[in-house]
């Protein structure tokens, strides 16, 4: 649920048609209030009533609706993150519980409400950055913010202009559509997906009288959320077609930290502050590696009756993981390759040593190794840097 959603939309109208001075503060210091009294927490906000608002100096009227739309966010939004995936509970529903990305959520949150007082789409967005950031987890809670069904897609599944065709036909208005890896769609099916966005109108062939002819058929009114780790590979004007762009940036260790003890606290168990941040700094900043850690972690405290785990515990855990000297068994595999072959070497000859394919090992074995200054690519392949006292380092806490 989002308390800062619900006060804009019930709260702020209130207190214009008073002529309140200084709105921003009343409404901070009112979502103050509420999560004093532990309005955004779930079991809580589910039942609350007009009279646990008694004291945060509002007319009983508008009490009564605040307490209504913060019990129906709260619900809406309760189904969305139980599953049997654990990474699926982990997840954040609303953007109360998302950690990060504060100045972006802003914006969001003020072109979501402006959405909703229209009563239309929001303009496209497009997310992009590395694996594991959290573009899925920011498109679940903009549907969520926004009330609106959410479709999740790849890039994949849109290869063709007909399969963007088959995709629209289905679609609602209002929907909001997610399609992950939008980079994998190809250049004629961006082509026909952007006329949606921008005027939506379908492209499609007829059947007519001495042939097929070309015309367009109306398409509903649709948010495209798109996420990618390669951007460059959109055409320009597809890539125009949205109007909010965002490039998710690492986590910082706080936030990673904070990520890490609310995903114990669900998972049912404590962690040493050590051992977590011995799993922020093989994490690489990213909150899906370091869930995974804590994931099996939690498979441990269960499988030994145990709710209290230690650092001894995470040593095990990276061990049996295979990291050695703060890398992983790829990572060093490739810096081995890499030496053997007199420190340089083409990415192809490094991918078949580590029996992987290229993108994988450009997506996820090269960007530590390059953010740490073990490796510079350059135009002649991979070169090795000589080791410095930071690229030599054993992560052992955050």
């Amino acid at each position: 649920m989002s308390l800062r959603r619900v006060l804009e939309e019930v709260v702020r109208p209130f207190l214009s048609s008073t002529n309140t001075s200084d709105i921003e503060a009343k409404i901070q210091g009112f979502e103050n209030s509420l999560r004093a009294m532990g309005a955004a927490v779930p079991s809580i906000a589910s039942q609350l009533e007009v009279d646990d608002l008694k004291d945060i100096g509002l007319p009983a009227p508008v009490r009564k609706v605040l307490a209504g739309k913060i019990r129906e966010d709260c619900l809406t939004g309760a189904s969305s993150v139980v599953g049997a995936d654990p990474h699926t509970n982990l997840r954040p529903a609303s953007f109360d519980q998302v950690i990060g990305h504060g100045p972006f959520k802003t914006l969001l949150l003020r072109a979501i409400i402006a959405s909703r007082q229209e009563g239309k789409a929001m303009r496209h967005i497009l997310l992009t950055g590395p694996r594991g950031l959290g573009k899925t987890t920011l498109a679940l809670a903009i549907a969520h913010e926004r009330g609106a069904p959410i479709r999740l897609l790849t890039g994949a599944q849109l290869a063709r202009p007909q399969d963007i065709t088959s995709q629209v036909l289905s679609w609602s208005a209002g929907d909001i559509i997610f399609i992950d890896e939008i980079h994998g769609m190809s250049k004629a099916a961006q082509e026909t997906l952007y006329s949606v966005m921008e005027d939506r109108r379908l492209p499609v062939t007829e059947q007519r009288r001495g042939g097929r002819v070309q015309t367009s058929v109306p398409a509903p009114d649709v948010t495209i959320i798109g996420a990618t780790t390669n951007p460059s590979k959109l055409l320009p004007p597809f890539l125009n077609r949205f109007g909010i762009k965002h490039q998710l940036a690492f986590y910082s260790k706080e936030e990673m930290g904070q990520i890490g003890q609310r995903s114990c606290r669900l998972l049912g168990f404590t962690l040493e502050e050590e051992g977590l941040g011995q799993l922020i700094a093989h994490s690489r900043d990213n909150p899906r590696t370091l869930n995974e850690f804590l994931i099996q972690l939690s498979d441990l405290a269960k499988s030994s009756s145990r709710d209290k785990m230690t650092s001894q515990d995470v040593t095990e855990l990276l061990a049996l993981n295979d990291y050695e000297g703060g890398l992983s068994r790829h990572e060093r595999t490739y810096l081995e390759t890499l030496h053997q072959l007199g420190g340089s070497a083409g990415l192809t000859t490094l991918a078949q040593a580590l029996d992987m394919e290229v993108t994988e090992v450009e997506q996820s074995v090269e960007p530590w190794l390059v953010r740490t200054g073990r490796i510079r690519k350059t135009a002649r392949g991979r070169q090795i840097n000589p080791p410095t006292p930071s690229s030599l380092e054993v992560p052992t806490h955050g």
